[in-house]
Formats: C-alpha cells, sequence, structure tokens
C-alpha cells in the first residue's frame, strides 16, 4: 500500500473515532438532562403536594366529639390538641387518643381522620359506679377503681364500697357488683367486708356475697330478687349464685 493511501486511511479512522467520541458525549449529555429534568418534575410534584396537604384547603375546620356528655364535649375538644386551621395531615390519630385518655372520665376513644376537613373523635365515657373511702376522704370511682372525683362526704344516689384495708381484688369485685345493680336501688346499697367475706345492704336487705367471684352474676340474681315481695329484714345469701338462698328475719 502506497503511502498516500496509508494517510488517508489514518485520517479515515480518525475521523470515526472522533465522531463515536462525539456521539457518546452527546448520548451521556442527554441522559443528563433527561435526569435532570425527572429530578425537577419530581421536586415540583412533591413540593406541590406539601403545599396541598398542609395548605388551607385540607385543614381542620371541625372536630366532632360522639359519646360525651354534652358538658364535657367543649373540655374534650380541647384535650385533644387540635387547632381549628391546622392541616389535618399534622393531626396524629395515637396522639390525640392519649391525650384524651390522660382524662379519668374517658374510659377509650378512637380518633379518625375525615378527609378533608374533619377530625372524628369517638369517646367511651368511663361512668361511675359508687363511692369509695380513700384515706381520709371518699372517691368516687369507674368500675376499674380509676378517681374521678374526691369529696369528703359521698354523694348521695351511689352505692358505697368499704373496704379498708384496699385489697385490689376485693376492691374490684365490690365495684363489679355495685356496676350491676339495678340504678333504681343504687341509693343506700352498702357494700363492704365482714370478716373475710364482702356482704351488702341493698334496698333494706342484707346480701352475704362471701368472695370475690362471679359478682355480676350476684348482682343480676339480687336484682331479680327485690323485684319480689320478700319478708321485710330477710338475709339473701349470694354465695352460690345459681343457688341463692332468702333466710327470714
Amino acid at each position: 500500500m502506497s503511502p498516500t493511501k496509508q494517510l488517508n486511511n489514518a485520517i479515515e479512522i480518525d475521523r470515526r473515532l472522533l465522531r463515536r467520541r462525539r456521539e457518546v458525549a452527546e448520548g451521556r449529555a442527554r441522559s443528563s438532562l433527561s435526569r435532570l429534568g425527572f429530578f425537577l418534575l419530581f421536586a415540583l410534584f412533591a413540593g406541590l403536594v406539601v403545599w396541598l396537604f398542609r395548605s388551607p384547603l385540607l385543614a381542620v375546620t371541625e372536630i366532632s366529639v360522639e359519646g360525651a356528655l354534652p358538658h364535657l364535649v367543649p373540655e374534650l375538644r380541647s384535650q385533644a390538641g387540635i387547632d381549628l386551621g391546622q392541616p389535618l395531615v399534622t393531626v396524629k390519630p395515637s396522639v390525640v387518643e392519649a391525650n384524651l385518655k390522660s382524662d379519668p372520665r374517658v374510659l377509650a376513644s378512637e380518633v379518625d381522620l375525615v378527609w378533608p376537613h374533619q377530625v372524628r373523635i369517638r369517646v367511651t365515657p368511663r361512668l361511675p359506679v359508687a363511692w369509695i373511702v380513700n384515706g381520709t376522704e371518699w372517691a368516687l370511682v369507674g368500675v376499674d377503681a380509676v378517681v374521678l372525683e374526691t369529696a369528703g362526704e359521698p354523694g348521695s344516689g351511689m352505692p358505697q364500697v368499704i373496704i379498708d384495708p384496699v385489697e385490689q381484688a376485693v376492691l374490684l369485685g365490690a365495684l363489679e357488683f355495685a356496676s350491676n345493680l339495678d340504678p333504681l336501688l343504687f341509693a343506700g346499697a352498702r357494700v363492704e367486708v365482714r370478716g373475710e367475706e364482702l356482704w351488702a345492704m341493698v334496698g333494706g336487705y342484707e346480701a352475704r356475697l362471701g368472695r370475690a367471684i362471679d359478682m355480676a352474676e350476684k348482682a343480676r340474681v339480687l336484682n331479680a330478687l327485690l323485684r319480689q315481695s320478700l319478708v321485710p329484714g330477710s338475709i339473701i345469701n349470694l354465695i352460690a349464685p345459681s343457688r341463692p338462698a332468702i333466710i327470714p328475719a
């Protein structure tokens, strides 16, 4: 091959290499621009989503409370820790439920976010069942012995439970019994420990309850018996609630 032809071939190879390098560089540039464009679009979309969720378009405008006594609703709304106008996305149901749980009048709560503007709170109230002796004062408690309020003297219209010193299992049994009494029998009802047994005074009759077991059933049986005409002063034996005994005065 002549020197001239060899030179032409070398020049042609160099041109092909340059063209290939240029094509590779252009391809890389286009790929980088595509990635940059995708990133910018994603960032713009994410920013729009964040702005939307935190904008007044999706803010809290209503806080509903269900299941609570009407006079407690404003107080529970305040205790929930939610502000009107707050972005709904920032409301954490678990945090709201914990805030409400700190109120002894709330036994349980469930919080739902109803898009786009509502927080719905459903409350299970802790109802008072009896007054118990609490040191030097009286405490109004729920069936789980959680204190709802205290006073120097027990209020009227609710059963009294006197267990001193307090034994938790016995106290909870007595409260279970009191919570299952007919509300018409609440006034004047009293549960106390005599020796190693629980006794109750309900509706003007003494009831021997025995150990703190089957207390709900004992209360239901007593409710049924007191609807009958019993001899005044009779003692009702409920140690075995399936076989109650009435001992005349």
